[in-house]
């Protein structure tokens, strides 16, 4: 007998395969370089305004010859349901990483992804825990410091006394 499980597997095989994939975006955060592939424009859009500021030219530099699966890697996000049942699906390389009917729970798990691969793979960039704010006069300030030590605190009452936010984290 088949199993309710690979019944609905096989449908959302049968959909991915249909789905009509836009053209991959490349991205760079700090040293780490991957693509996105979304299958419709609601994902597009969204993808667009949470991480368009990292968007690039493919770097063909940044592919190995002759070509290593996964690398660079590609997450896709794609809704397999229906119009009154979405199920966002969000793919690491061709592994399934996340899936929910809430969009907004595939998205925090795309970036949780690309914010933990970032730390990991950065070997060209110093990682500081800390606020930063900039002067009025549009100078820098980091305000480095462990979890508790007061730097949102710290930003807070610059921003009220007329320094620009840049980041509490």
């Amino acid at each position: 007998p088949v199993s309710a499980k690979s019944e609905i597997g096989a449908m959302f095989a049968a959909k991915l395969g249909e789905t009509a994939w836009r053209n991959p975006v490349w991205y760079r955060v700090m040293s780490y370089y991957f693509s996105v592939q979304v299958g419709d424009d609601a994902l597009d859009e969204w993808v667009h305004t949470l991480i368009g500021m990292f968007e690039i030219e493919r770097d063909l530099s940044e592919e190995p010859n002759p070509p290593t699966p996964g690398v660079p890697v590609r997450y896709r996000l794609v809704d397999l349901g229906s119009d009154h049942d979405p199920q966002f699906s969000l793919f690491y390389n061709d592994e399934v990483m996340a899936a929910s009917g809430n969009a907004g729970y595939v998205f925090d798990q795309l970036f949780w992804h690309i914010n933990a691969e970032c730390a990991r793979l950065t070997g060209d960039f110093v990682l500081i825990h800390a606020g930063a704010v900039a002067t009025p006069a549009g100078h820098g300030v980091l305000i480095p410091g462990a979890s508790g030590a007061g730097k949102s605190t710290l930003v807070v009452g610059l921003i009220r006394e007329g320094f620009s936010y840049y980041s509490d984290e």
